[in-house]
């Protein structure tokens, strides 16, 4: 058993290193964007536990969503390498990573909510008037 979690954590370490690698540096943004989305990914999890919606395929799908969010950040990475922009400060990549932090942490706002935890009141502002007008979508 054993051997088993070594060879888990060994594919795990290894596709986290892929991840970074692919999309650019392994800098601070890509990975508090990384941590950013396991913690969406869990309280998801949470909110259809607490909901009573918990499941497999919807997990799933969750889990290819951020996959594509990966994708779209190679991809910007990639543009700055075409545009020979890599090295500015604030090139697609950081802005596509920016945007997605942002969505993400909109997310795991709304599933505490969700959830009963108490958000301070402008958040909960903030976060009905992105559902009022739809701009995540």
């Amino acid at each position: 058993m054993e051997e088993i979690w070594k060879i888990i954590l060994r594919i795990f370490w290894g596709s986290v290193s892929l991840i970074c690698i692919s999309t650019g540096e392994a800098d601070k943004a890509i990975k508090i964007l990384l941590f950013t989305m396991i913690i969406d990914y869990i309280s998801g999890i949470i909110k259809a536990i607490y909901t009573r919606s918990l499941n497999s395929r919807t997990g799933a799908k969750g889990f290819l969503k951020k996959i594509m969010i990966l994708c779209i950040i190679i991809l910007a990475h990639h543009i700055d390498i075409m545009l020979d922009i890599q090295s500015y400060r604030y090139n697609c990549r950081f802005l596509t990573i920016a945007f997605y932090f942002a969505n993400e942490g909109l997310s795991i706002l709304e599933n505490s909510v969700t959830c009963g935890v108490p958000v301070p009141n402008k958040i909960r502002e903030v976060l009905e008037q992105c559902k009022n007008k739809d701009i995540r979508k």
